[in-house]
């Protein structure tokens, strides 16, 4: 399956294009109908490719149209009052038809149901006791401008990406740290109830690395990088996993592209630990490497699996904030002795390159880590998180204290 690139105004997003007619899609939807398949697939970006999306057919200048696809449905919801979009779209189609009041129990609705993460940011901007986050609020006082700049660390790479996509802007990025892939990425990070979301779709025009600028952050911070590398050590075993199990389609080919990657920190891990330019030119080419293998695949299964979730459960039960690397990091440990994924190799090269993981460098106790691996499945399973090794391996309170040792807290 192949996404494009669709505009409209200033909104952009990306829709299904083309599929191979040789597999069992079908049409979903009495309205915004889109393909659909219950099986695992491939999907790719098809780059080069934008397609303007216009309002200018017979059925667009209906003055009904809205009023009259919000009934119909709200007539096939009667019939499946599962089906997720069709209340998110019950929602939109009430709202565009001015009818904002019962817009806003359907959108009320659709939060409750979970899932898509786009879907919910928009469902909760519509209903009313829900109050605008920080990235809301920050991007609604900014002035109309022509060019999005972000100079800065993770939060403020996916703060410009945020302001790009919601008002289709053209995008310049610089990282000033090489802690997080964040300025290489094409989602949106928003953390929301000591959640993290992600909403959106932006590609910068252009990123500028600035070595000397980077090299000016704290060694702390920058060796934190490592992890959005490491993680491919954890995230392709829980992706080969889920493709075992027939719960996603693996790809060999992607595994053997980004697999070197981790082999270039444990052979960098001394000038990682030193952030000599070598290491954080090297850090920048290899994030964006492994986001090119990301965007052909259509997700973040390369790099991202159980080390990441429990990282978000840890932040999400403390309702603290940490280096993303760091606490990544400290997953990974634990992932990869969940896993029995060479955890001691995984562990040495950290330790080489530096990087605090420690729960009691990070500020947690044992408790912390502990509760949160026990509560990983519930939490993976509430958020609709990848299938990985979380799902195959229960951690009850005894795994997890023996996860735990040798830890220093």
């Amino acid at each position: 399956c192949y996404l494009a690139e669709h505009r409209r105004g200033r909104l952009r997003y990306l829709r299904p294009l083309l599929v191979r007619n040789g597999l069992p899609w079908s049409w979903r939807g009495v309205v915004h109908e889109h393909p659909g398949i219950d099986r695992p697939v491939t999907v790719r970006r098809l780059e080069g490719l934008r397609v303007r999306s216009e309002r200018e057919g017979v059925r667009s200048r209906d003055p009904d149209v809205f009023r009259k696809d919000a009934e119909l449905l709200e007539a096939a919801l009667r019939a499946d009052p599962d089906d997720a979009r069709s209340v998110f779209y019950a929602g939109q189609s009430w709202l565009d038809a001015g009818e904002p009041e019962r817009a806003a129990r359907w959108f009320a609705r659709r939060l409750a149901m979970g899932g898509s993460a786009e879907e919910l940011f928009d469902a909760r901007l519509n209903v009313d006791d829900k109050p605008l986050s920080q990235v809301e609020l920050a991007e609604a006082k900014i002035p109309d401008i022509e060019l999005v700049v972000g100079i800065g660390g993770g939060m403020v790479m996916d703060m410009a990406k945020y302001v790009t996509w919601k008002r289709g802007l053209p995008l310049l990025l610089s990282p000033s740290i090489a802690s997080v892939d964040a300025c290489v990425t094409n989602t949106i990070a928003v953390r929301d109830d000591h959640k993290v979301h992600y909403i959106g779709f932006a590609v910068a025009d252009a990123i500028i690395s600035d070595l000397g600028l980077m090299a000016g952050a704290p060694k702390r911070l920058n060796r934190a990088g490592i992890a959005d590398i490491m993680s491919i050590h954890t995230g392709v075993f829980d992706w080969e996993l889920a493709g075992k199990r027939g719960k996603w389609e693996f790809v060999p080919d992607a595994a053997r592209r980004v697999r070197p990657l981790v082999d270039g920190v444990e052979q960098l891990a001394s000038d990682i630990r030193d952030c000599t330019d070598r290491a954080l030119r090297w850090l920048i080419e290899a994030y964006a490497a492994e986001n090119v293998v990301c965007l052909e695949m259509g997700h973040s299964r390369p790099e991202e699996g159980s080390e990441h979730f429990l990282a978000y459960n840890i932040e999400h039960r403390t309702g603290k904030h940490f280096v993303h690397g760091e606490l990544v990091c400290l997953g990974i440990v634990l992932m990869t002795r969940l896993q029995g994924n060479q955890p001691e190799r995984a562990e040495k090269i950290i330790s080489d390159v530096g990087v605090l993981y420690h729960p009691k460098e990070l500020g947690l106790s044992q408790d912390d880590v502990e509760s949160a691996l026990v509560s990983l499945a519930d939490y993976v399973k509430r958020e609709t998180l990848f299938y990985s090794i979380i799902d195959e391996r229960p951690i009850d309170p005894a795994l997890a204290n023996e996860l735990c040792r040798g830890l220093k807290f």
